[in-house]
């Protein structure tokens, strides 16, 4: 990190050094060490950590200047938008993603009617028109078949849903690797898992450089792709491709073996909370791709850039309404 500078006189004594009286101009980023210096942010190390630390909000300040206190360092950040670390565009679109899952996709499986309260709605409408004691036996066997019925056709919907979001993550994670990709020097009109891979090669003129299946979380991307890929096909040939990676994620028949054309949803095995466990696993993924194609400093990237130090200041100009970073 090379984009530090020997800090510059600056009096702050206009500004005062408490950011608990309330006379203090919280709304000014100088008050913070915070200043704009020919289009680019500048920060006073020690100043910026002294407020924050005043103030009691410390999530802003960087390992990096708690190593520099006392240096007299006027530091200026490597990139100035949030996006020019591809890493970050990825976190985002996942982080957006498990909100989405979380707040809007899985709360609606609740309200899919389960066969339990079939059976019951069942019994209770038969049981509105008898009186007679006789009818209860054949009453309550009509009730629990209502409620097998339902339990396949209850199933069936629970899966078509699941399958649904495994789609529209995977659509997302390709649509943002193709963006990427784009910006890094991708000069093909269309996207695919091998043009990627080959794409990814090219990066590096290593003949024996890392391979991107060697990557820590490599597993997680492909079984995606492929469950996807079998999804969207519904033929032999990807579900023999995800059977040869993945045997352990598709279902096997001796009597009655896939054939193509059958409902690929039927042949699927995913562990109970698949796509609760997908998020921070493919963010793992895009990180180590980012640090090892892209050769992106991967923690800095989370704040090493103008834009956080400004939205720093806005949050610190509130400590009072302070809820934190959005990323």
């Amino acid at each position: 990190m090379e984009s530090t500078y020997d800090v510059a006189a600056y009096d702050y004594s206009k500004l005062g050094d408490d950011p608990t009286k309330t006379s203090a101009p919280l709304g000014n980023a100088e008050f913070w060490g915070i200043r704009s210096i020919n289009g680019r942010i500048h920060v006073d190390v020690d100043r910026y950590c002294a407020m924050c630390k005043a103030i009691g909000i410390e999530e802003f300040v960087p390992q990096f200047f708690v190593d520099h206190l006392n240096q007299r360092i006027d530091f200026v950040p490597d990139q100035i938008h949030r996006y020019d670390y591809s890493v970050n565009e990825f976190r985002d679109l996942i982080g957006g993603l498990n909100k989405d899952w979380v707040e809007e996709y899985k709360p609606v499986f609740r309200l899919i009617r389960t066969p339990e309260p079939v059976e019951d709605d069942t019994r209770t409408s038969e049981l509105m028109y008898t009186g007679d004691s006789d009818d209860y036996d054949d009453i309550e066997v009509d009730a629990r078949i209502a409620a097998v019925k339902r339990e396949t056709k209850y199933e069936k919907i629970i899966r078509s849903l699941y399958f649904q979001n495994i789609s529209k993550v995977t659509a997302e994670v390709d649509r943002y690797t193709f963006l990427v990709i784009v910006k890094h020097g991708y000069k093909g009109t269309d996207f695919s898992l091998k043009s990627f891979y080959e794409f990814t090669d090219g990066l590096s003129r290593d003949k024996n450089a890392k391979k991107i299946c060697s990557l820590p979380h490599y597993s997680t991307y492909s079984l995606l792709h492929k469950v996807n890929n079998f999804l969207k096909h519904n033929s032999l040939q990807a579900y023999g491709s995800l059977a040869k990676s993945f045997p352990k994620n598709v279902a096997v028949s001796a009597d009655h073996p896939y054939q193509n054309g059958m409902f690929a949803e039927d042949w699927i095995i995913l562990k109970e909370n698949y796509i609760d466990n997908l998020f921070d696993k493919l963010t793992g993924f895009f990180e180590d791709y980012c640090r090892t194609y892209l050769g992106e400093e991967v923690e800095e990237s989370k704040w090493n850039y103008d834009e956080h130090f400004v939205k720093a200041a806005q949050e610190l100009s509130d400590p009072m309404g302070y809820i934190g970073l959005p990323y």
